[in-house]
């Protein structure tokens, strides 16, 4: 907003200290910001709409038209009123200020933990299959584990470990989950990754963190790994629809005799 408006608005008189004393402050708070609500600037867009909030209904209190904007009849709005009004949107304000800040940490954190595994997958880019495969089985996976895992049969991982060579999609998938197994091994040192990839993340729900790798992507399976989702999150994140999909309450909706809809258990 140009410094003539705010000039036009500051001139309009106002005997009631009421609206004076509140009006002058946001137009403190314009000055030193220099007047222009800019769009990368949420503070001073709020301080904006307080402002005009309070000149239309300090004009309504004056002339006795209505304020449309307040829920409140002007004749009642008080100086605690306003100030109440005035601390709601520093609240707003701050409010969308931590919601920034928790957006950006929470991509900050993504891009360190991908960035990690991907210096992983790097390192293990050297290694042969035999010894990867190895270090699996070695962990406690099985090797029905291990084939599952890199969505292949167990003569297939048989004939890798005696030194058949891999197509090149198989190594990829097989150096991606070590690497992502040590990733999250060094920030879960207690957790027995082993055994932890084939438990339910819900107990009633046959999803698991080898789905969530096998069959999701890698965000959102170090994502809850390292407790940054929590479980219905992790589902959601993974399969939109899986509460239809997996959850039976065991009743129905259906159309009554009357018109109307009800409920009903479901014929087993």
């Amino acid at each position: 907003m140009p410094r003539s408006e705010l000039a036009h608005l500051a001139s309009i008189s106002a005997t009631n200290q009421t609206w004076s004393v509140p009006l002058q402050t946001l137009r403190d708070r314009l000055a030193v910001s220099g007047g222009t609500p800019e769009a990368d600037n949420p503070e001073n867009i709020a301080t904006w709409r307080s402002y005009r909030e309070l000149v239309e209904a300090r004009n309504a209190f004056a002339h006795g038209s209505t304020a449309s904007a307040l829920l409140v009849p002007p004749a009642k709005v008080s100086e605690t009123a306003i100030d109440a009004l005035v601390q709601t949107q520093d609240a707003y304000v701050a409010r969308q200020r931590a919601h920034e800040h928790h957006s950006e940490a929470v991509e900050n954190h993504q891009s360190k933990y991908l960035g990690e595994w991907q210096q992983r997958v790097k390192s293990h880019s050297e290694r042969s299959h035999e010894d990867m495969l190895s270090s699996l089985w070695e962990s406690g996976l099985s090797w029905r584990d291990i084939a599952r895992l890199l969505k292949v049969s167990i003569a297939a991982v048989q004939k890798w470990r005696s030194g058949e060579k891999m197509a090149p999609k198989n190594f990829a998938r097989l150096r991606d989950f070590v690497a992502a197994y040590d990733t999250v091994a060094a920030h879960k040192p207690g957790i027995d990754i082993a055994s932890w990839m084939d438990v339910p993340i819900l107990t009633d729900v046959p999803v698991t963190p080898r789905n969530l790798w096998t069959d999701g992507d890698p965000n959102t399976f170090f994502e809850y790994a390292l407790g940054d989702l929590k479980p219905q999150a992790a589902l959601d994140a993974f399969d939109s629809e899986w509460r239809q999909r997996y959850r039976d309450d065991g009743f129905e909706s259906f159309v009554g005799d009357d018109g109307l809809l009800s409920i009903r258990t479901k014929n087993r």
